[in-house]
């Protein structure tokens, strides 16, 4: 007697059966034959794999759970939360946060329904784990002003794209991109000064996308043969 849940983990049901899964059985099939995961003769007559957007077969995370035994997919699933917490914990300080609101901001995003509800949906857990360091270095990037901030801001962006699902991906990195100008314009007195340190930093964001480049050209060039072309 009582209530019983009747569904899954996930808000979405049928992506995690019919796309992760398989997703990640093919990749780890590349990895064990060596190959790189740039075509799928298994579907239909073959689709592009690595460039359709969806996956993140260049991301270290998806390299580890495909890796591993299908078992200990979620673990990998919770590092990457890990990871995200200590980069956002990180983040809220940098912005002048108290500590213990810095551990509940922290705590808050990863126990909340974008992640939580999407944990066998690994493309968008993945995309949205890299936020919080992308964020973090981006602070970093614009306060301090060293070359190795901002080198470090455009592998973060180059990460981001990595790490899949390219529709949030392209806003994740917006955002940060409009929070990174915003944030130059807070810490310049001058109007001079504030151009000059927006280019800097857009011209950093564009490298990352360059490091990306190998999986964002390719994706490009798919668009073209998209059977999803209103989206």
């Amino acid at each position: 007697s009582g209530r019983h849940a009747d569904g899954s983990l996930s808000i979405d049901i049928l992506t995690p059966s019919i796309y992760n899964l398989p997703y990640d059985v093919r990749f780890r099939q590349y990895i064990k034959e060596g190959y790189l995961p740039l075509w799928n003769s298994d579907q239909a007559l073959g689709i592009p794999f690595s460039a359709q957007g969806e996956g993140s077969p260049y991301f270290p995370l998806q390299i580890l759970r495909s890796v591993l035994p299908l078992i200990y997919a979620n673990y990998v699933t919770f590092l990457g939360f890990f990871l995200a917490a200590i980069f956002l914990f990180l983040f809220l300080k940098d912005m002048g946060i108290s500590e213990i609101a810095s551990y509940i901001g922290s705590f808050s995003f990863i126990l909340s329904g974008a992640l939580g509800a999407m944990i066998p949906v690994t493309n968008v857990v993945s995309s949205l784990s890299v936020v919080p360091f992308l964020f973090w270095v981006a602070a970093r990037a614009v306060n301090l002003k060293t070359p190795f901030w901002r080198s470090l801001l455009s592998v973060a962006v180059g990460v981001q794209i990595l790490a899949g699902h390219t529709q949030m991906a392209f806003v994740i990195l917006l955002s940060a991109l409009i929070f990174s100008l915003y944030y130059v314009r807070l810490t310049t007195n001058t109007f001079s000064s504030f151009i000059r340190e927006s280019v800097i930093i857009i011209v950093y964001f564009m490298l990352g996308v360059g490091l990306a480049s190998f999986l964002v050209f390719p994706l490009i060039e798919s668009l073209s043969i998209t059977h999803r072309p209103g989206n």
